[in-house]
């Protein structure tokens, strides 16, 4: 309703009317349409514990999956808001954390299958969006929750964890917002969702603080590492939810920038105006409640100042009459504040019919389980009732305290709709769970509000490709079907008018929009009214969500042969008509029932003296033999047979009396000897009149689980008896009065599914049931009566229902007289369409039997029939009582199918061979199918044989490429893979696994923290792990996706049997260093993703860095007192490192002061230099032979560029070596910032500059200490360095590194020719977050044998504040990074100063002593201070102690002889840690060697060895 008190006038509210009533009619073409599936606590999904990993279980868990997406796909929603983590666990493969315990079995416990991939291909076959809903900061709903679990948390990283409880209270725990392990944690996963899976969106709720409040002192412990000292407490608490939302957001768009992001936060940003205000903004009026800004340090309106989300979801659930938060205020604004920012709005909305009853309760109030789900599930966490935050309950209230029905929804929806303005409308429903449950509410959205299909909005501000438009769009009968070569897109798919055809409005009209598909192929049966009055069009969409190029379908001509039309075969008959009925005549008298694997046929017979069942061959037709008789049953006068899940076969007597009594018998088998009565009881209501048995319907699972369906003839009244564990719950049955009433006493029952079942009878219509069920108990049974035409009239017997070819089948037998078909023309199969919607009346060419099974006996004997579906062949038998038996084969006469498969990844090519009419199971030349674009999917079409087989290929020309059967389990067996059983036709199949494979792809990565080798190889079982297979490194990033690259096969006929074993190890021959696992790796996919964790052997501790702080003079320390002046400029090293040369601002003439290296402190000055000023941080350097270069900095064209030298400390004459206005700088474009030297012994070398924002670099050659010119050469490097005050660090001759406050570090490489310079090239460097932009103070060196980058972060002047950000990078060649984490330790970890401007630099200078492997760092911080630190490789064989040994080390002219005196384990090891030989043995011992260090561990003593 409206709320009259919040309008100004009857006009106002007249023009709020007409706007809603536009908006209800026209919905827009783009809109989000999705709602959230929780999954913590199984509020949502899966309802049906995994506690047992089940097949059952697992088909279970999936079809409840699909029935949610089905509800989805009903109300015309697009897309679903899928949580894949609940509490730091997975519902994916995860590569950090365990399997969830919310699937139902234990925490870490694998459920069968992965329920995120099975989401996302069940999600897109229906045109549905899938994102990943993930909870970023909890952990424990209940403290202790997960103690000594898998994924514990508190026991890896006690520092990460917040826990909320109290000495009288267990609550929450989550993760600290301010540790940076948990942010580069939670990006982490990220990632990992994004590069396994194709998903379309990543999306959080508001997990961050907790609601209630957190303590000052909660987090101290990061407190005193992170948080810097000028920043409040709340301010800092914000900043960390910032920056893991900007982290989030950069790795989306590094790894797959379509992927939508967006966040859900609490409803209400603040309700302090000076806040608002700060931003520039204006709170909504009358709001009033929790402040989420001060509260849970939420700040959305930050990310999209920053640019850091695609969208945003407030929980605005209340209602539009709510006081305090209407919802008539707070959408409106939430649209503006969104639309300022250029992003998109999508409101979350509560569907709970709520109750007045206000309740808040903590998670240790009980059961989790047993918490109301009216509420988003993350605050059935965060609230409680003993909050000390001052906030009263009003505040706290969250949800509306107002129940409401689907038309508040539907005002909630129009609010949406008025409020956008950027044509990207949005609804949320919390939760999917109302859908499925609320099929009144699912109506009313498809009939009101959701009227059409809808695109979901473009995120058109992101750079994307122009797509082409698909190709040869066409129809084939109810498929529209199209080509495409390129992958990764959607298609949309739209019905125009005829006359409209060519009409942009057309197009965007949303009426006419059919659906959106991930695949090239389009059903449309339910437009067919369609086929002749319009045009479909096809238009491409981009996973941004742009579309491209509607494409007209072509015309298509009637079919020649209709489509429907099925071929038909006799296979037998014994009947009246043909005379050949003999004995037989008993054995149809009563009802009969098909086996479960159709071989055999199960008849009430009156002819072995005991009337029970007689067994038939389903082939022939022939008696074979009786089950076994069953002392005090007797299945006379008609009773029914039927057949369950099991196998075990039913057989009912007919009651045609008061007083007698019902029976159900049950024999397990065809042999069980002691078949027993299941059911006996006289409390059934039957009579002569009215009987029961004539027709029994048995649906019992595999677990012996489900009912028995009967029904009293003539009356609406059906009898059911539940089954549990293969046993009745009651001897009595529940009956059920059904509408409308069946005049029919001999109605026979065929069941479809546990919801439904077809009743037919000789006097009355064919009847389609449909049971509902509550508490797993009946409740009703409607009746929908079938009598589409005269041929299914009144005497219809033997309705039974089958499914052939995807497609619904209706037997439709009529009894007339006994004769089943006297009349050509009546139909025995119907086409069925949704329930009992006939869509072909005339299946069959023919009918059957032509003439009939008998004479015109009794008209009330019955006629029956069962189905037998093989593949793409139907069964069918029709018994007609007392005349005779009679099978039928049906099946599709040659046609063009097209075939969909999933397989393996990595799979290549993927062919198909089989019974084609074409081809005809030729595995040389099979055909070949086509690559969809989805992922791992292939597809085609071909001309199919009747009873088609087939099975899929990986490579053709060999049987061994086949696809595979089960593998088993892990230890494979040492042989080749079982086949897979042969196909019949299915339109979307799924390959687990090939038998053999022309080649496998090993894709490696690495565990984080584990150092890569420099070589890494592969051996298998293929050749008995003979030969050693080497992989080519690809990345010297350790936390990149694929690090090594290798290929088992390639070769033409190269088989590479799945279940094959592998393993990895580091080096080459007899020396392997194996990696760490217990168990050997197997092959099963044509592309393997392998992790590895270690190695066997390893000594991580060598070429690891040891740091000690040795003085910090700073802001942060409070210390700096008058140095603040000499750390403006640049600095440099002298060449003993005894001295700091700082260009200061404090001796007037702003030149050179020197400082002790040991201590931090000035002892002095450089002799002054007339006329040479260094103004604005020019740098200092000093070349091979100790002298001191300074420069000042041009900030204009018309300054002089100036170089001055002093050849020592105490040259009383330095001299300005160079001085020119022929420098091209300027302004914007500074020279001097950064000086490179390289100057050898004899004074010849050269000077290096660069032109800030440009890509000019200048250089002075020098010779014996002077300039050759004045004026420098100009050298245009690429790409552009944007930063206008880099520095420069000098590597050699021909390498340096540059970097900048606002720029990646660079790698650049001078090219010399004749001894000028002629080119430069730049290599950017940014393996992650932490080499970001604002990078400074880029400086190799190379220690113990290995290089190190020096990449300090200028963050506002602070060199660290975040303990995680790395100071050094191990290196390889060039850029390469092989190592990320140096130190254990950041440096500082408070950084060095406050916020001061950010435009400061960062300089770094190490210098090496070689002798004692270590280095001292030396930080600058422009304005904020200069500290210095002592690096050291530390040594593994200071701390061994020397004993007996049994053995003598020797050195040879060619390596190392070891004269063992036993047996003994050898193993030689370089100094970086790599294998070099291994051997176990006795008496002498070599080994080759070059020069070098290394390690020598004989059994478990370790020498140091030097060559």
């Amino acid at each position: 309703m409206i709320n009259m008190k919040k309008r100004g006038s009857i006009l106002a509210l007249l023009l709020v009317v007409t706007l809603i009533g536009f908006c209800s009619t026209t919905p827009p073409k783009r809109e989000m349409r999705s709602a959230w599936l929780a999954t913590v606590w199984r509020i949502d999904w899966p309802t049906t514990p995994m506690t047992t990993v089940t097949a059952t279980n697992i088909n279970k868990q999936k079809n409840e999956l699909i029935t949610i997406l089905d509800s989805v796909k009903a109300a015309n929603m697009n897309a679903i808001f899928f949580q894949v983590r609940p509490e730091a666990d997975a519902f994916y493969q995860s590569a950090y954390e365990p399997w969830s315990a919310h699937l139902g079995g234990a925490r870490g416990t694998y459920p069968g299958y992965d329920p995120l991939a099975f989401a996302i291909e069940e999600a897109h076959k229906r045109g549905i969006e899938l994102h990943a809903w993930l909870n970023p900061y909890r952990f424990e709903s209940v403290s202790g929750k997960y103690s000594g679990q898998p994924g514990d948390y508190r026991a890896s990283h006690p520092e990460w964890i917040l826990d909320y409880s109290t000495p009288t209270k267990t609550d929450i725990t989550i993760f600290d917002p301010g540790n940076p392990g948990v942010r580069k944690l939670i990006k982490n996963i990220v990632g990992d969702i994004l590069s396994k899976y194709d998903v379309d969106g990543i999306v959080f709720d508001d997990y961050f603080y907790a609601y209630g409040g957190t303590s000052s002192t909660l987090d101290s412990y990061s407190q005193n590492l992170y948080k810097p000292a000028n920043m409040s407490l709340a301010d800092w608490r914000r900043d960390n939810i910032n920056k893991m939302i900007a982290d989030v957001y950069d790795t989306i768009q590094i790894v797959k920038p379509y992927v939508t992001f967006g966040v859900s936060p609490f409803g209400i940003w603040t309700t302090n105006s000076a806040v608002a205000q700060a931003r520039g903004l204006t709170l909504p009026q009358g709001i009033t409640g929790l402040d989420a800004y001060s509260v849970i340090y939420c700040d959305p309106v930050a990310w999209l100042e920053q640019g850091k989300v695609d969208y945003i979801s407030p929980q605005l659930y209340w209602t539009t009459t709510s006081s305090g938060q209407d919802y008539d205020v707070l959408c409106p604004w939430w649209s503006d504040v969104v639309y300022r920012y250029g992003k998109h709005f999508y409101s979350s909305m509560s569907l709970s019919s709520l109750s007045s009853t206000y309740q808040v309760r903590s998670s240790s109030e009980g059961n989790v389980d047993t918490i109301p789900s009216n509420l988003h599930e993350l605050k059935k966490y965060m609230l409680n009732g003993g909050l000390t935050t001052g906030l009263t309950r009003t505040e706290m209230r969250i949800i509306s305290s107002v129940a409401f029905d689907d038309n508040e929804i539907g005002l909630q929806i129009d609010r949406n709709r008025l409020s956008t303005k950027n044509a990207a409308p949005g609804h949320v429903f919390y939760s999917v769970k109302h859908l499925v449950t609320n099929g009144k509410f699912t109506k009313y959205l498809r009939e009101q509000k959701f009227t059409s299909s809808a695109l979901t909005p473009a995120i058109g501000w992101k750079t994307h490709p122009t797509l082409t438009a698909p190709t040869n769009v066409t129809r084939t009968g109810n498929t529209l079907s199209w080509s495409y070569s390129g992958s990764n897109v959607r298609f949309a798919v739209y019905a125009i008018p005829n006359s409209q055809v060519g009409n942009p409005a057309a197009f965007e009209n949303i009426n006419n929009l059919l659906g959106i598909t991930y695949t090239k192929q389009f059903n449309v049966t339910k437009y067919s009214s369609l086929y002749n009055t319009h045009t479909f069009l096809v238009s491409t969409v981009d996973r941004y969500g742009n579309e491209f190029l509607p494409v007209e379908s072509a015309p298509v001509d009637p079919p020649i042969v209709p489509t429907d039309t099925l071929q038909l075969t006799q296979l037998w008959e014994f009947s009246v008509q043909k005379g050949n009925l003999g004995t037989a005549v008993d054995d149809v008298q009563n009802g009969f029932a098909i086996r479960k694997d159709g071989s055999k046929l199960y008849l009430g017979t009156r002819n072995n003296g005991s009337n029970q069942v007689a067994i038939y061959n389903a082939a022939t037709g022939e008696r074979a033999g009786y089950l076994p008789a069953l002392s005090g049953f007797s299945s006379a006068i008609g009773g029914d047979v039927a057949v369950d899940d099991n196998g075990a076969i039913y057989a009912c007597n007919v009651v045609n009396g008061g007083t007698g009594a019902l029976q159900v018998a049950k024999w397990d088998s065809e042999t069980d000897a002691s078949p027993q009565i299941i059911i006996s009881t006289t409390s059934h209501g039957g009579s002569d009149a009215n009987r029961i048995g004539y027709g029994v319907g048995v649906k019992i699972d595999a677990s012996g689980n489900g009912f028995i369906l009967m029904h009293k003839g003539g009356t609406s009244e059906f009898k059911i008896w539940k089954i549990s564990g293969g046993t009745p719950v009651s001897q009595n049955p529940t009956t059920i009065t059904a509408t409308p009433t069946i005049t029919d006493a001999y109605a026979r029952i065929s069941i479809v599914d546990n919801n439904h079942f077809w009743i037919d009878g000789n006097a009355n219509y064919p009847h389609y049931g449909t049971i509902t069920w509550s508490g797993g108990n009946p409740t009703s049974i409607s009746l929908q009566v079938i009598n589409p035409n005269g041929d299914l009239n009144s005497g219809v017997g033997g309705a039974t229902e089958f499914s052939l070819g995807g497609k619904r089948y209706l037997v439709a037998a009529r009894n007339n007289h006994g004769d089943l078909f006297t009349d050509k023309h009546s139909a025995l199969l119907k086409q069925l369409g949704t329930g009992t919607a006939i869509i072909n009346q005339n299946v069959l060419g023919t009918p059957l039997p032509t003439n009939g099974l008998g004479a015109t006996t009794d008209p009330s004997h019955f006629v029956e029939s069962n189905i037998y579906v093989s593949g793409n062949t139907a069964y069918v038998y029709l018994m007609g009582g007392f005349n005779g038996i009679t099978c039928y084969k049906i099946s599709f006469p040659a046609a063009t199918k097209i075939f969909t498969v999933t397989v393996p990844q990595g799979t290549e090519k993927v062919y198909i061979a089989g019974s084609f009419i074409e081809k005809n199971w030729d595995i040389n030349d099979p055909y070949e199918l086509t690559p969809t674009g989805n992922p791992n999917e292939f597809s085609g079409s071909f001309l199919c044989a009747n009873d088609l087989e087939y099975k899929y290929l990986c490579e053709k020309g060999s049987w061994e490429y086949q696809e595979a059967g089960n593998l088993g389990t892990i230890p494979y067996p040492n042989a080749q893979p079982a086949e897979h059983e042969i196909r019949t036709y299915n339109a979307n199949d799924v390959v687990n696994n090939w038998k053999a494979m022309p080649k496998i792809v090993l894709n490696v990565s690495f565990a984080e923290g584990q150092e890569l080798p420099t070589e890494l190889f592969v051996k298998g079982s293929w050749d008995n792990w003979t030969n050693a297979i080497p992989l080519t490194k690809i990345s010297f990033n350790p936390t990149a996706p694929i690090v090594f690259k290798g290929t088992l096969g390639g070769n033409t006929g190269d088989k590479i049997y799945a279940n094959t074993a592998y393993k990895y190890y580091t080096n080459d021959g007899a020396n392997e260093n194996w990696e760490l696992s217990p168990t050997d790796r197997w092959a099963t996919y044509p592309q393997m993703n392998d992790v590895i964790t270690g190695f066997e052997t390893s000594f991580s501790n060598i070429g690891q860095l040891e740091v000690e702080e040795l003085w910090e003079f700073s802001v942060q320390k409070g210390n700096l007192g008058t140095a603040a002046s000499d750390v403006q400029n640049g600095f440099a090293i002298s060449k003993n490192a005894t001295k700091l040369y700082l260009g200061t601002r404090n001796n007037g003439a702003d030149q050179i002061a020197v400082y002790n290296a040991s201590t931090g402190t000035r002892t002095g000055y450089l002799p002054a230099l007339s006329g040479f000023y260094a103004q604005y941080g020019g740098d200092v350097a000093v070349d091979d032979n100790g002298a001191i270069y300074a420069c000042n900095v041009i900030i204009s064209e018309t300054g002089v560029l100036q170089v001055a030298r002093w050849a020592n400390e105490t040259d009383a004459s330095p001299q300005i070596i160079i001085s020119t206005t022929t420098h091209g700088g300027s302004g914007s474009n500074r020279i001097g910032y950064g000086m490179g030297v390289k100057i050898d012994a004899s004074g010849n070398g050269f000077i290096l500059m660069h032109k800030g924002g440009t890509s000019d670099f200048k250089i002075w050659k020098i010779s014996g200490g002077t300039p050759t010119s004045q004026n420098p050469v100009t050298v245009t490097a690429t790409p552009t360095i944007v930063d206008a005050l880099s520095r420069i660090s000098i590597v050699d001759n021909n390498h340096f590194w540059i970097d900048g406050n606002v720029d990646y570090p660079y790698y650049g490489t001078i090219t010399w020719s004749a001894g000028n310079p002629v080119s430069i090239s730049l290599q950017v460097i940014n393996p992650n977050e932490d080499l970001n932009k604002i990078v400074g103070g880029a400086t190799e060196f190379s220690l113990a044998g290995k290089r190190y980058l020096v990449a300090a972060r200028n963050n506002h002047g602070d060199l660290f504040t975040d303990k995680h950000s790395v100071l050094l990078k191990q290196l390889e060649t060039g850029t390469a990074i092989i190592n990320q984490n140096v130190l254990s330790t950041s440096l500082p970890i408070n950084g060095l100063g406050g916020t001061k401007d950010e435009w400061h630099f960062v300089e770094s200078n190490v210098h090496v002593n070689v002798s004692t492997n270590t280095a001292y760092l030396y930080l600058m911080g422009g304005a904020n201070g200069i500290a210095a630190y002592k690096l050291t490789a530390p040594d593994p064989f200071t701390s061994i102690v020397p004993e007996k040994v049994d053995y003598q080390i020797l050195p040879t002219s060619t390596g190392v002889l070891i004269q063992l005196n036993k047996v003994s384990r050898i193993e030689i090891y370089n100094i970086n840690g790599m294998l070099i030989d291994k051997k176990e043995t006795t008496g002498t011992y070599t080994c080759d060697l070059s020069r070098g260090i290394y390690i020598i561990r004989i059994d478990n003593k370790v020498t140091k060895f030097v060559k």
